[in-house]
């Protein structure tokens, strides 16, 4: 991407802005995978397979996005059912549309994840996300930056989540 008339750092303030990456288990197999986040292509979701090898299955998972400019990433297990959710910040595009924020609800290791809506934590720019092992439970703590609140939720891990 090149500075331009139209996109440059004056006119689009997120021109020079990095995007998130998150690092977490997925599928379950006890190997930590990645997801990143990408300004103007589709964010991606790499299994870790062992030994330094990893597989995009962005696709398949259907955890690509469809807004512009994802700016963060958190993985959770928001609903308490033993695998990572992916919960992403947009910042939009250029015209400041598309800043709606995603959450995707993993379901299984074959289709790992569903698009879910997210009206309560919408339009936040950036997010962060701290995790603690207090046993028996895993508390989730998730800040956006510009937002009115703060969300949270804990979730008791399952068996294969404990070390």
């Amino acid at each position: 991407m090149e500075d331009g008339e139209v996109f440059n750092v004056l006119t689009y303030r997120n021109f020079y802005n990095g995007g998130g990456v998150a690092i977490g288990d997925v599928n379950n197999d006890g190997l930590p995978d990645i997801y990143l986040t990408a300004n103007l292509q589709s964010n991606k979701l790499y299994l870790n397979k062992g030994n330094w090898q990893f597989e995009d299955i962005t696709e398949a998972a259907g955890v690509g996005g469809t807004k512009s400019w994802s700016t963060g990433v958190s993985m959770a297990d928001v609903n308490g059912d033993g695998w990572l959710d992916i919960y992403v910040c947009n910042s939009g595009d250029i015209a400041g549309d598309n800043k709606e924020n995603e959450l995707f609800i993993n379901t299984n290791p074959s289709k790992l994840a569903k698009k879910e809506a997210l009206p309560f934590l919408n339009r936040q720019r950036l997010t962060t996300s701290t995790m603690k092992d207090f046993p028996p439970t895993l508390p989730f703590l998730t800040m956006t930056w510009m937002a009115t609140s703060i969300a949270t939720s804990s979730t008791t891990p399952t068996k294969t989540q404990k070390k």
